[in-house]
This record gives C-alpha cells, structure tokens and sequence, in this order.
C-alpha cells in the first residue's frame, strides 16, 4: 500500500478521548475529544457554517453505525447556567440524552463522525487532503457494534478515496480487513528502544495483535 504524505494534514483520533461540555471558545478538535461540543454547536448555531451537517448526515451515520441497538431522532445543542455547551441525542423512547450521560463508545462514534465530517468543513479544506488516525476505536464496544463501525469506516474511506490508520487490539477489524483487498495490516512492536514494523501476510500472523 502506497500513501502519498506530501501536502496532506495528519488528524489523529487518540485512544484517550471524550467529549465534555465546553464554552463557546475553541476553535479546534483536539485528538483527546477537546473541542468537540464547541465545533458541533458552532455548526448548529452559527450561520456561518452548515447545520445540515450535524442534523442530517451526522445523524443518519451515527444510526447506520448504532442500529439496531439504538436509533436516534435529532442531534442539538443547550447552553447552561455556566454559559457551558451541552450536546443532547434525542431518542423517541428515551427522550433527549446529555452526552455526559452516555457511554464512551457512543462519545468514540460521535467524535469519528465529526473528524471525517466537520473539520474538513471547519477548516475550509477537502476531505481527501488529510489522512486519519483512529487508535483503539474499540474500546467498549460490542463485537457487534465494532463490526458495524469498522464496515462503516471501510466504506467511508474506499467511497471518498481517503487513506486512514487504525490500531486495534481487537480480533474483529483484523478478521474484516485480513480480507480487504483496499487493506493492509501491519504487526508494530516496540522493545523499548525501536519500533519494528512488519507487513502481515499469514494466517499465523494475523492472530496477534496489530495495526
């Protein structure tokens, strides 16, 4: 696999991540989650930018990936006392839904979605102009839902014609990619000093951990 680096923008999505409620201040989306709510309220409230983004094709991926486990029905943002920027999910039997309140593995697909979605918008540039990093996206997800996500990635990526990295330590997206023929797997290890990278080719191979 060959992947041209030159006047491309490395966006990296790190293991250690979350989306908290945040002022209306900054202007990036950091790798850690920091910056999330501020950019999706920003795309929902200011004229500036397109809400339809947020509304409609954020959240008819976020139900591609999610179904049927969950379904949502809107995507907003409320203000509290603090003047901190809160994003809910409404849910037709559960009504709105701080994202405070919900799980990490819901936070992983919300922040995934607003990397390939609203920073290309946020900062003027083309979806094919970066490369994307995503580390450990299976933390606490279910097999089932990882399947959904990683499927949903492949196609993102293979449709748009983008590059994307992911580590995992997770048999489920090396089961699906070991067959991918837009794919590659590499087994990194590192002894302290060097990292050694190898391209996997066996069926030996592809039972350890990797990416």
């Amino acid at each position: 696999m060959n992947v041209d680096f030159n006047n491309k923008t490395f966006l990296r999505l790190s293991a250690e991540r979350d989306i908290k409620p945040e002022s209306d201040s900054a202007n990036k989306l950091r790798s850690n989650g920091d910056g999330a709510t501020n950019i999706i309220q920003k795309f929902l409230n200011k004229a500036d930018y397109e809400s339809n983004l947020v509304e409609n094709q954020l959240l008819d991926y976020l139900n591609i990936i999610m179904e049927p486990d969950a379904s949502f029905d809107r995507v907003l943002v409320q203000q509290y006392v603090n003047d901190k920027w809160e994003v809910f999910l409404e849910e037709k039997e559960k009504g709105k839904i701080s994202l405070s309140d919900s799980g990490s593995g819901l936070k992983t697909i919300i922040l995934i979605l607003s990397f390939i979605l609203l920073i290309p918008e946020f900062e003027n540039k083309v979806l094919d102009s970066y490369i994307f990093a995503f580390e450990e996206l299976e933390n606490n997800l279910h097999p089932a839902l990882q399947r959904r996500l990683f499927k949903f990635l492949s196609d993102f990526v293979i449709e748009n014609n983008i590059n994307a990295f992911i580590t995992t330590h997770s048999n489920v997206p090396i089961d699906m990619f070991n067959i991918n023929k837009d794919a590659q797997i590499y087994h990194v290890l590192h002894d302290g000093k060097t990292s050694n990278v190898d391209i996997v080719k066996t069926y030996v191979e592809l039972s350890f951990p990797i990416f």
